[in-house]
């Protein structure tokens, strides 16, 4: 769960080299995540950042009536040398950023109204820096040495990797002149998945270029695919490994029959490739001097890391400062209605609990132990899953003649909380009372991101009984699955994910619910026997079948099935090329059947005997159906929640490009009532690649363009709820 909201929003209408582009401008004190108004600037200390909600900064008076924008002069917002932030979504209203020496990595920098950012000798990796919405000259705001437009990004000295960056250049419309500017100098940009601004192309271009200061100057360029106006605003920069895009056209620029640009292409044979597609440009290098960015830094294989960077500090969970953490003043909270808004609130509930009164005391044998938990992200490309230590600690509490308390150390949603209170009871009954004196707390080795969902109740059933029995866990078990009071182990999701995850950890053995078994099939027909030979997976339908997995002593017989499997998988995996070779040789076979019949719960042995039987399946399940559609869609699932019309805007090329692929080649192995699904997210992906491959000129193309996109984005939701509301479908779903 995420709790996002659909915000109200005021629209506006723009038309963008030729894309007729609607700007929805969501009230401040509407803001998704922490919107922070301040009328002061402020300085971050050295450390590492990250934020579980966006941030939107908003520096100046309040605009009367609907705070859309502030005036007044910016404010700074400086971040110390060599900090470290990771997955912050920040966006500046009135507020210039100031980085120096900073890592950037998964966030996104969005510039609004009269927001700026300078960036100087920062490393940016997997993040989005642009622009958003109508930028209005600060008049006459003029900051010495920077450009003259209000609105501003300027990259100096920088190291981009799976960089996205956009420039969005409004119209002029109704007498008001907007404008913004977009500057990169000195920069080390790394592809293929980084993009650059794609400049439109019009009959002021050369004018529009220099009024608004639009610049690539000494930079070096690897592994990109070039935008047509890109190599027109470039200067002194290198372009090595980089080719003309599919969908670029030949340079136009009215009245020029030559522009000199300053360049070098590496090898220098690309470089009659792109003179051939750019006839209008003429290329020299003999002006090149200092070319990209000085900071120390390697790039082998695609992967770019710094060098010699003195480590960041400590980790903080809140980006901003307490003190800049504030909403509007009271008498200027009030919506557009008339309704005062009151602050928002963070939610702490950390699932405290405890048990009965007056149950008898269990005592507790152990002060800490610790499991493995098999826990899942969701990503914009899918979901990821992974084995995480979750540990418990018991504290004396100085009033010891009450019921123990038991909490996680940090805030958790309302499912986990419900899953910890049925924990409680398991417990309770399981061990005939309940531990007094204690504070027991359950934390996860990730502390900084949200958690929810109920599939750590097992987990933290076996913590518990660890603490009260004084046996020890297997540090080489992880386990998933929700739990009942009476000890049932209950279905999760995400367990094909989660077994994927597992398989890249130290984790030997694994337990899943019993009644997720549904999902095995999808995942043999998807990455084959692999998974099934690295790891062992065991079914789980109640807690002392979990119980005897993770006890670091485990009763013999389950002992010595799990020695046996060993030694079928190390066979396996020592040429994992011939593993189906392997699979049809009968003494293997005969293993597998005698794991089988020891330990009847052994799911990798139940499945590579299907395996090697050929009884694989051939299609996915229709719930392995949906999810690797939206697991192969990435960024398009996002953009139609998102945006629709305005997709072009929201996802790059590159990513476009692997999603449509990917789709295509999931389709036959879809179950066949989900293929719709995944032929409109296929259709709609074509839409949105025509419109960027073939920018419209017109108006009316524009509106073309956009309805199309629209309309397809409208029938993925159709066909999804089509498939969703079909009671025979929601019986096999919820079966």
């Amino acid at each position: 769960m995420d709790g996002r909201v659909k915000l109200p929003s005021l629209s506006k209408y723009f038309l963008y080299g030729g894309l007729l582009l609607v700007l929805q401008v969501a009230t401040p004190n509407l803001v998704q995540g922490q919107t922070i108004y301040s009328n002061e600037s402020a300085s971050l200390p050295k450390a590492k950042y990250t934020s579980s909600s966006n941030v939107h900064m908003v520096g100046g008076d309040v605009r009367e009536p609907f705070f859309q924008s502030r005036l007044g002069k910016k404010i700074v917002l400086e971040i110390a040398p060599f900090s470290e932030v990771y997955g912050v979504h920040l966006t500046l209203t009135n507020t210039r950023l100031v980085a120096t020496n900073v890592t950037f990595r998964n966030c996104s920098i969005v510039v609004a109204e009269n927001g700026a950012a300078d960036l100087t000798g920062c490393f940016l990796e997997t993040t989005k820096v642009g622009t958003k919405g109508a930028f209005y000259r600060s008049s006459p705001l003029p900051v010495s040495g920077y450009p003259h437009s209000g609105t501003w990004i300027l990259l100096k000295d920088c190291i981009l990797s799976e960089t996205e960056l956009s420039y969005l250049r409004p119209a002029t419309g109704n007498g008001t002149n907007l404008e913004g500017t977009f500057q990169l100098e000195q920069c080390t940009v790394y592809g293929p998945s980084s993009t650059l601004p794609d400049v439109p192309l019009t009959d002021s271009f050369r004018e529009y270029v220099k009024h608004n200061e639009l610049k690539l100057k000494a930079c070096k360029f690897t592994d990109l695919v070039l935008d047509t106006a890109m190599l027109a605003i470039s200067e002194d920069c290198i372009f090595e490994n980089c080719r003309p895009g599919d969908g670029a056209k030949a340079l136009s620029i009215p009245g020029v029959e030559t522009l000199p640009v300053s360049a070098k292409f590496i090898p220098a044979t690309s470089a009659g490739e792109v003179a051939a597609k750019y006839p209008q440009l003429r290329f020299t290098s003999s002006s090149l001097g200092k070319v990209g960015s000085s900071v120390a830094h390697t790039a082998t294989q695609g992967v770019v890391k710094l060098v010699n960077q003195p480590p960041a500090g400590s980790l903080r969970e809140n980006f901003l400062p307490t003190a800049l953490v504030q909403t509007t003043p009271q008498e200027s909270r009030t919506n557009p209605t008339g309704t005062p808004n009151e602050p928002a609130k963070e939610a702490e509930f950390t699932g405290s609990t405890t048990g009965t009164m007056g149950a008898p005391d269990s005592g507790l044998k152990l002060k800490q132990t610790a499991v493995n938990g098999l826990l899942i992200m969701s990503l914009a490309s899918g979901e990821a899953g992974s084995a995480a230590r979750m540990s418990a600690i018991a504290l004396p509490e100085a009033d010891n003649a009450g019921n123990s308390t038991l909490r996680f150390n940090q805030p958790v949603g309302p499912m986990m909380g419900k899953a910890l209170e049925e924990v409680t009871k398991f417990t309770q009954l399981n061990s005939n009372g309940w531990p007094k004196g204690h504070a027991i707390e359950i934390s996860f080795a990730d502390k900084y991101s949200n958690k929810d969902g109920p599939s750590a109740a097992v987990a933290c059933a076996l913590l518990l009984h660890s603490l009260i029995s004084g046996k020890e866990l297997d540090p080489n078990f992880a386990v998933t699955g929700d739990m009942n009071a009476d000890g049932s182990v209950q279905p999760i999701g995400g367990v094909a994910a989660k077994i994927r995850g597992a398989t890249k950890g130290q984790c030997k053995l694994i337990g899943i619910p019993v009644r997720n078994e549904s999902s095995l099939p999808d995942l043999l027909l998807m990455d084959g026997p692999t998974p099934f030979a690295s790891i062992q997976i065991f079914g789980i339908g109640e807690f002392k079948q979990a119980e005897a997995l993770a006890l670091a002593q485990k009763p013999e017989t389950t002992q010595a099935a799990i020695a046996e499997m060993n030694q079928v998988q190390e066979l396996l995996m020592r040429s994992p090329a011939q593993m189906g070779s392997w699979l049809r040789n009968q003494h293997v076979i005969a293993k597998l059947q005698q794991v089988l019949k020891n330990a009847p719960n052994n799911l990798s042995a139940k499945y590579l005997l299907m395996y090697a039987s050929g009884k694989l399946p051939q299609t996915l399940s229709l719930a392995g159906s949906i999810v690797a559609i939206d697991n192969s869609a990435g960024d398009l699932i996002s953009t139609i929640k998102t945006s629709k019309g305005d997709a072009f805007n929201n996802i790059g090329k590159s990513s476009l490009g692997s999603s449509l692929t990917r789709l295509q080649g999931l389709r036959a192995r879809c179950d066949a009532r989900a293929r719709p699904y995944a032929d409109a997210i296929i259709n709609f992906g074509t839409a949105v690649k025509e419109a960027m491959d073939r920018p419209a000129q017109t108006g009316p193309r524009a509106m073309e363009y956009r309805v199309k996109i629209r309309g397809a984005a409208s029938s993925v939701e159709s066909e999804l709820s089509r498939l969703l509301n079909d009671p025979t479908v929601r019986e096999e779903l919820e079966g």
